[in-house]
């Protein structure tokens, strides 16, 4: 049923919960989010809420723009989007330095990948592939990589499906030095209404590469698990699915990786300014 709420019931609830708990509010977009941020939330003075997508948030700051409300923190995910222009809608917003809360974990917490690693895979295996570093290599640029051809497929409106990508085998191609050729040929076999041919977008592609961002720019939590998932299964000998290896990874955040993401900083100072502590080891 909270799935169906939107940004102005959302409001309105966080209204009526106020009149009998005045803890600041810490406005975050799903559950993931939540997940990772309550084991680490000093709750005697503060509690997270759940926006369930980012257009509902969006419209609750709006209107706590309009009421000049002071005791709601919010988190977005960046995206795509310009970050500057998302923290300037509002004083006490936090926008995540990479794509979103999952990727700016893997991409800042070398640890995170090497606990989820020990965890998950078999010791021999793990040092018959190589060490943590190329493992979160090859997430990422794999990953980045995909993220790239969204980027481009949604920018040029190429009518792309990828959605659903036969992950292996972009793995395979990496390790072969095929990764490009490969994403490539997937893409256009599985978007029969594409409007872009193989050797243009190739070019697209390439060209992205050489004049925009860097490839950890581009990735997205969900490939980066997705990847990491696969490496586990079919080359570390372990048995771990995605949905498993992404909420291990949110209750395994430690305090030292969590307190180097964008949303401990921003959140920290924010909560000294209202004279409140709204981290458990701030």
């Amino acid at each position: 049923m909270r799935a169906e709420l939107d940004g102005d019931i959302l409001f309105n609830e966080l209204m009526m919960t106020r009149q009998v708990d005045h803890r600041l509010v810490l406005l975050l977009e799903g559950d993931e989010d939540a997940n990772v941020v309550d084991c680490h939330i000093d709750e005697s003075n503060c509690r997270s809420e759940i926006g369930n997508g980012k257009m509902n948030v969006l419209r609750v700051v709006d209107l706590v723009v309009q009421h000049e409300i002071e005791w709601i923190f919010f988190a977005l995910d960046r995206d795509f989007d310009d970050p500057t222009a998302l923290r300037s809608l509002h004083k006490r917003m936090s926008v995540s330095d990479a794509y979103d809360l999952h990727s700016e974990i893997l991409l800042k917490c070398d640890v995170a990948v090497k606990r989820l690693t020990v965890a998950h895979g078999k010791k021999n295996r793990r040092i018959a592939y190589g060490t943590h570093d190329r493992i979160k290599e090859i997430i990422v640029e794999v990953s980045g990589t995909l993220g790239i051809l969204r980027y481009v497929s949604s920018q040029r409106k190429l009518n792309l499906k990828l959605s659903k990508f036969p992950v292996q085998d972009l793995i395979e191609a990496y390790e072969s030095g095929n990764l490009l050729d490969e994403l490539i040929d997937l893409a256009i076999t599985i978007s029969p209404n594409a409007t872009v041919g193989r050797e243009d977008l190739i070019s697209l592609m390439r060209m992205h590469a050489v004049v925009s961002l860097p490839v950890d720019y581009f990735c997205q939590g969900h490939d980066m698990v997705a990847f990491f998932s696969v490496i586990i299964r079919k080359r570390l000998g372990g048995t771990v699915g995605m949905d498993v290896l992404a909420e291990s990874m949110q209750s395994s955040v430690s305090i030292d990786c969590f307190s180097r993401l964008s949303i401990f900083k921003d959140f920290e100072a924010w909560g000294k300014e209202a004279g409140v502590g709204v981290w458990l080891a701030a």
